[in-house]
C-alpha cells in the first residue's frame, strides 16, 4: 500500500539527556536506522478490545457512512468563532508574538499552549511563545505536542520546546526542512518525515501511516510528549494524531476510544481545527480498521475476514 520506494525518512537528532520525572537519567531508544520496531503481540484481552472496535468501526464505515457524515457536521458546526479566539487566544495574537505564527488563524488556545522557559526572546510580552499545543485523552496513551512547522525565526523556540519537554519523537508531516546543530549533552530524537501527505488532503492508502504508529508505540509515556507536525498543525497533525490515540487507547481497553467523534472534539477543544476536512476525518477511520485488522491477523498468522 506504500508508495513506491520507502516513503519515510528518519534520522536521530542529539539534544538534552531525558530524564524521568524523578530525576532518574533513562538510556536512550534505540532510533538507528538498523533497529527494527517491535511486533505487537496482543494479549486474550487485547484481541478482544481489537475485535470488538473493529466490528464497530467495520459496521460504521461500509453500512452507516451518513452516520461518519453526521458527525463531521457537528465538528463543523461547533468551530470556534472570531470572536471566540479573540478571547482565547490572546497570548498568540500579542503584537510581540504575531509574526511568529504560521497562520493568522491557526492559533493555540491561553489553557493549552506550551509555555516556554525563557530564551532568546526574553521580552516580558512575549510570555514563551510558541504556536503549539499540548493535546491529549489519557495519561494513559501518548501525549502530543500539536505544532506548525518551524519558521526561520522560530526554529530555535522549536528545538527549545523539544529540548523543555525531552519530546523523544518528532513525526514530520510535510516538507518541509529545517537543520539544528545542539551544543547540549547528547541524547536521541527520533525525527521521521513523511512529505508524500498532500496538505488538506490524504495519502493514497494507510500504510505509511500505520508505519510511523508501529515505529512509535513502544515509547515509553514517561520521556514526555510526542511532536506532531505539519505545516499549520491541525490538518495531517490531527488526524495523525487522532489514530495513533485510538488505537493505544484500544489496545489499553478504554472502548470510549469508539467514539471517534468526540476524539477530535476533545482535541479541538486543546487546538484549533485539529482535523480540517472531511476526506482526513474519513481516513482516521480507514487506518484505524486497517491497523486492527492487521493487528487481529499478524496475532492470527492469517488475514481477518
Amino acid at each position: 500500500m506504500a508508495a513506491a520506494g520507502n516513503p519515510l525518512s528518519s534520522a536521530t537528532t542529539s539534544t538534552e539527556q531525558p530524564a524521568t520525572a524523578t530525576g532518574t537519567v533513562t538510556k536512550p531508544l534505540d532510533f538507528s536506522a538498523d533497529s527494527v520496531p517491535k511486533r505487537i503481540v496482543l494479549s486474550p484481552d487485547q484481541r478482544s478490545y481489537c475485535l470488538e472496535a473493529l466490528t464497530a468501526f467495520k459496521e460504521k464505515r461500509c453500512h452507516s457512512p451518513g452516520k461518519i457524515d453526521s458527525e463531521f457536521s457537528v465538528l463543523q458546526k461547533n468551530r470556534l468563532k472570531a470572536s471566540e479566539m479573540k478571547s482565547r487566544c490572546s497570548v498568540a495574537l500579542d503584537s510581540t508574538n504575531i509574526s511568529k505564527n504560521r497562520y493568522t488563524d491557526v492559533l493555540p488556545f491561553d489553557n493549552s499552549r506550551v509555555v516556554l522557559d525563557p530564551c532568546k526572546d526574553y521580552r516580558p510580552s512575549a510570555r514563551g511563545y510558541i504556536n503549539a499545543s499540548f493535546v491529549s485523552i489519557s495519561e494513559r496513551v501518548s501525549r502530543f505536542i500539536a505544532t506548525q512547522g518551524p519558521l526561520p525565526h522560530t526554529f530555535e523556540d522549536f528545538w527549545e520546546m523539544i529540548i523543555q519537554n525531552r519530546c523523544p519523537v518528532i513525526v514530520m508531516l510535510t516538507r518541509l526542512v529545517d537543520n539544528y546543530k545542539s551544543e547540549e549533552p547528547p541524547s536521541h530524537v527520533l525525527h521521521i518525515q513523511y512529505p508524500e501527505w498532500p496538505d488538506h488532503g490524504v495519502p493514497e492508502d494507510t500504510l505509511a501511516v500505520r508505519e510511523i504508529l508501529n515505529r512509535t508505540h513502544d515509547v515509553p509515556l514517561s520521556l514526555g510528549p510526542i511532536v506532531v507536525h505539519c505545516s499549520a498543525g491541525i490538518g495531517r497533525t490531527g488526524t495523525y494524531c487522532t489514530i495513533h490515540n485510538t488505537i493505544q487507547r484500544i489496545l489499553g481497553g478504554d472502548m470510549s476510544a469508539l467514539d471517534i467523534v468526540n476524539t477530535v472534539a476533545i482535541f479541538r477543544s486543546q487546538r484549533i481545527g485539529m482535523v480540517q476536512t472531511m476526506d482526513q476525518y474519513l481516513f482516521c477511520y480507514d487506518a484505524i480498521i486497517d491497523e486492527l485488522e492487521h493487528l487481529i491477523s499478524d496475532d492470527n498468522g492469517e488475514k481477518t475476514p
